[in-house]
């Protein structure tokens, strides 16, 4: 897999950028770029198993680098070049009211430092709520990691990702679970059920903390079922799944709950996207040996009860569309 580089000169200048939000995170811009620029973050096809299976299964006859896919906040990029890099289909969104500053221009820098030509036209400049330089029917897959909890109006987003989805396509979203016991951006910890209700208990819990309050006014705080019924409502025909995607504070016990999502996705998708979860059987095997009509009820039923009594250790979540018109 072909590796993302980053000149020392752009990298002085996203620490620049970054240095704005670390101070309201009361964090080290070094930190923040160390985890944003992590090995791990790479096109999604290369670093979530899910994802894989979701695009490998749903769309068996073809091959997945002539698929089209569109990263819904590119951010600085990082995902957007990568899959570029490795031979995909890769478009990207990214607002800048100044095609000269911010993400967006940073974004096209790190396109041309690892050689995309023309990357201005891999990346187009709107938000995600109204995406109206994007055609209908433009991707076979929606994808955005960790962007919802930012945008203005999530019903908008919604709406615009189906409008620019192809019949048939795939929208795959992670983000942060707010009913957990984890904050990701200021990195602590958190009072699931109570702080996600109030922005204004929010903000006197971090100033208890000694942290600055303000970034809590521009995050959506995203749950899973509230996040859910707002994907069922716009996509009507569609099907729409969640399951977990990042677990804490549980120990050894965090894979358990992870594998508890897992069972009830495979259980619920085996019904009409059988390759989906053939290629899940692959990826994590012992799928596979709960492949009986009777296995399948009773660990259906206990995956959902321990996802159920466990959901404030689920700290970040996948929401998974399948698109039909």
């Amino acid at each position: 897999m072909n590796k993302i580089t980053i000149s020392e000169e752009l990298k002085l200048e996203i620490l620049q950028n970054l240095s704005h939000l670390a101070k309201r995170l009361g964090k080290d811009p070094q930190h923040l770029f160390n985890k944003i620029f992590s090995d791990n973050r790479k096109f999604p096809y290369f670093m979530d198993d899910i994802f894989k299976c979701v695009i490998d299964g749903h769309f068996l006859e073809k091959n997945p680098k002539d698929l089209v896919y569109l990263d819904l906040g590119a951010g600085f990029g990082i995902n957007l070049t990568s899959g570029l890099l490795n031979g995909f289909r890769c478009y990207g969104v990214e607002p800048s009211p100044n095609s000269f500053t911010g993400t967006y221009y940073i974004a096209l820098k790190l396109m041309q430092e690892n050689g995309i030509s023309k990357p201005e036209e891999k990346l187009f400049n709107c938000y995600g709520e109204n995406m109206h330089i994007i055609n209908d029917g433009f991707a076979d897959v929606v994808y955005s990691y960790q962007v919802l909890e930012h945008v203005k109006n999530i019903d908008e987003v919604f709406r615009e990702t189906k409008r620019v989805l192809k019949p048939n396509g795939v929208a795959y979203f992670t983000m942060p679970n707010y009913n957990s016991f984890y904050e990701g951006h200021y990195e602590i910890f958190w009072i699931p059920f109570i702080l996600s209700k109030s922005k204004f208990l929010s903000k006197i819990y971090l100033k208890i903390l000694k942290r600055n309050p303000i970034f809590i006014d521009e995050l959506n705080f995203t749950t899973p079922y509230n996040i859910k019924r707002k994907a069922q409502r716009i996509f009507e025909k569609g099907e729409v799944f969640v399951l977990p995607w990042g677990v804490r504070y549980f120990g050894r016990f965090n894979k358990y709950i992870y594998a508890a999502g897992l069972i009830s996705f495979y259980n619920e998708v085996k019904r009409k996207h059988k390759h989906v979860s053939l290629c899940l059987e692959n990826s994590f095997p012992f799928l596979a040996k709960l492949n009986t009509k009777t296995k399948l009820k009773f660990f259906g039923f206990v995956s959902k009860l321990i996802l159920f009594l466990f959901s404030p250790f689920i700290t970040d979540f996948r929401l998974i569309i399948f698109h039909e018109k």
